[in-house]
């Protein structure tokens, strides 16, 4: 492979996040952080090869079947890499679906592992990494959620504002999965349609997510995009039907960590995409009575938010949808909330080779802002 200048080895693939750190110019630190109901989840933060960190801590989380390493996987134009070279303090959150989780005294095989939603995220997951960050660095964080990650953020502050008040000092939301509403997406639109059915029909044969580690789900995924160079190249085809059109360029060579960076859901957490809706978990009207004092869940109420929040939304998104997010920040928005539109798909914050020219200055730029007000 040496000597022949068409072939390469990427060394980030198949990588461990501390590799990816490194190969990029970067230490990483793991924390690990201990919910309320007892997962204990990874917790990154990048340092300076000189051993110093960044001044504002910013929080970055992952969405829906990724984990930290999706984050960590375009190089220069990755996103915590742009931050922490204009000199903030990064870290890295991971949900409980994360493959390097675990529990006080479940394990990953225990059905009962699995039973979390986004709800639990929201309410257990960003707490305890807020709480430790803030009792770390002594400031208040401003926190990056990207597509569920985002969900998380805005069910949080939804449900508990006073908390968020005292740990955010400002929200980003970038490609937020609030609402499936409008969608126009081939694909997305079948997500939508076959979740429900899902939820109840795999786990009566045993399945209560999918992605694990050594699936055959994704061993037979990344058996068949990696097997040849036009399913490789098919590979661009078939995110796009998924996640909106790519506008920007971006590297054939890249699809792979893509693939590779697919992690494990759980099938609670997929429900959001069925109810259309931005509402707790629907546990059947008996259940949701004990729970809810009521036959149909409540939804989040966004205008319960008191903190402020940047909508970010792609406008080639069709997963999250732009008129979704234009619909949820028009019915709740208020004068510390501000929205942006990018020419953009569902993924490419972590993929586009120009992410650096075109979202990365943007975050930037509203980071800036936000520290210049509160200064």
């Amino acid at each position: 492979m040496s000597s022949n200048s068409k072939c390469w080895y990427d060394p980030d693939l198949g990588g461990t996040p501390q590799e990816l750190a490194q190969n990029n110019g970067f230490l990483l630190e793991e924390h690990q952080v201990t919910t309320e109901d007892e997962y204990i989840l990874p917790l990154y933060r990048l340092k300076n090869l000189d051993g110093s960190y960044g001044s504002q801590p910013i929080f970055l989380q992952h969405g829906m079947s990724a984990d930290a390493y999706c984050m960590m996987v375009n190089k220069e134009d990755s996103i915590p890499y742009y931050l922490a070279r204009k000199g903030y303090d990064i870290w890295i959150g991971n949900y409980r679906n994360c493959e390097y989780c675990r529990h006080a005294t479940l394990t990953t095989s225990d059905p009962k592992y699995w039973e979390f939603s986004y709800h639990e995220n929201a309410l257990y997951d960003l707490p305890a990494n807020f709480e430790y960050i803030k009792n770390l660095t002594g400031q208040k964080i401003i926190p990056i959620g990207h597509s569920m990650g985002s969900t998380g953020l805005a069910a949080y502050a939804s449900v508990m504002p006073m908390e968020a008040e005292k740990y955010l000092k400002h929200a980003i939301l970038v490609s937020p999965a609030i609402y499936f509403k409008n969608n126009d997406g081939f694909v997305s639109k079948g997500m939508i349609e076959s979740a429900h059915e899902m939820i109840v029909i795999l786990p009566i044969i045993g399945y209560n997510r999918i992605m694990t580690k050594d699936s055959f789900e994704r061993l037979a995924t990344k058996r068949f995009f990696y097997s040849t160079l036009d399913n490789a190249k098919f590979t661009k085809v078939a995110l796009s039907a998924v996640f909106g059109k790519f506008t920007h360029p971006s590297e054939p060579a890249k699809f792979p960590l893509l693939i590779d960076s697919l992690r494990t859901v759980s099938f609670k957490t997929m429900q959001n995409m069925h109810s259309r809706e931005f509402r707790m978990f629907d546990y059947g009207p008996e259940q949701n009575m004990v729970r809810y004092g009521k036959e149909i869940p409540p939804d989040y109420d966004m205008g319960k938010i008191t903190n402020s929040i940047s909508l970010v939304y792609g406008l080639y998104d069709t997963l999250a949808g732009r008129e979704n997010i234009v619909a949820a920040y028009q019915r709740y928005q208020k004068p510390n909330w501000d929205i942006f539109e990018i020419p953009h798909n569902h993924v490419d914050l972590l993929f586009s080779r120009d992410a650096r020219k075109t979202i990365l200055p943007l975050l930037s730029k509203i980071i800036s802002k936000v520290i210049r007000k509160r200064d």
